[in-house]
């Protein structure tokens, strides 16, 4: 997802998780996309504050924040993307 449809970073109650909301692209699927991932414990605001590090400083308007195939994380605290990503219709 490009970086300028990212509308919220949201740190879950236990601080093992973060869900990126983005705007949909407008392809008609749905109107809000919403990924999950997993972080170290007590280490989400760091993954947090790499991401946005990242979104400052790019000058790509792609970044890659997790490709869990090739096992490319933006920050070492990162762990997974978790399945399925919610497709929204609002």
């Amino acid at each position: 997802m490009p970086v300028s449809l990212l509308r919220a970073m949201k740190i879950d109650t236990e601080s093992d998780g973060v869900t990126f909301e983005f705007k949909d692209t407008g392809d008609g699927i749905g109107t809000e996309v919403t990924l999950k991932a997993s972080t170290t414990r007590n280490k989400a605001q760091d993954v947090v504050d790499a991401v946005a590090n990242a979104i400052r400083t790019s000058k790509n308007p792609f970044i890659v924040v997790a490709d869990t195939l090739s096992k490319e994380f933006i920050h070492t605290d990162l762990l997974d993307i978790e399945l399925p990503v919610d497709l929204s219709i609002q």
